[in-house]
């Protein structure tokens, strides 16, 4: 679906899904905190400390991270490669950003469902997603959201700008007291494979 998210996930391809998944949400932590040592990263995805580990040296392999004693940053590759997917938090909210300059507003109408789909099936949660929406020159779309419901989520996502690109993905999810990087990067795995 977005060029920009295949060529992320492109460059971990090899890599099952569920490792692909902590990785992406690996990288995306990994940019809001860096550096960051494994146990934290360990603590905040709610992985094993061992399965940290494993997944800090296959970004480190892939050369999208550096390893030293105050803990793993991204690489230049690694941060081109993100350009512009955010993982953000407001009021209780986890907001994903992923630019997609090749897709248009009316693929996303008709696609909405598929990719809502497939964002619960990699979190195998439904209930923590509860919208996906597309921002571009012509604002948010909210497709199959109306009325009050609608005003709602317009005002929770605010200005949100898709940075350099001219449009993007947003997908919001609820009930988390920080950011929620796993459904950041369930909305990117989708993005990428749609």
């Amino acid at each position: 679906m977005c060029r920009e998210a295949r060529e992320l996930s492109a460059s971990l391809s090899s890599w099952d899904p569920q490792t692909l998944l902590d990785a992406l949400s690996a990288l995306l932590l990994i940019a809001d905190e860096e550096p960051i040592g494994r146990p934290s990263i360990s603590r905040i995805l709610g992985i094993g400390d061992k399965r940290a580990r494993n997944i800090v040296a296959k970004l480190r392999e892939a050369g999208l991270v550096d390893v030293s004693r105050a803990g793993a940053r991204l690489t230049g590759e690694a941060w081109r490669l993100l350009r512009g997917i955010r993982c953000l938090w407001r009021n209780g909210f986890t907001i994903a950003v992923v630019p997609c300059s090749d897709v248009s507003r009316e693929h996303v109408e008709r696609s909405v469902i598929p990719l809502r789909d497939a964002i619960v099936i990699t979190l195998s949660e439904p209930r923590i997603l509860d919208v996906v929406g597309w921002v571009d020159e012509k604002g948010l779309l909210l497709p199959r959201l109306e009325g009050e419901l609608a005003e709602h989520y317009r005002r929770l996502i605010g200005g949100l700008r898709c940075g350099e690109a001219p449009r993007c993905l947003i997908g919001v999810f609820h009930g988390s007291a920080a950011p929620c990087y796993r459904c950041c990067a369930s909305l990117l795995h989708a993005a990428s494979t749609l």
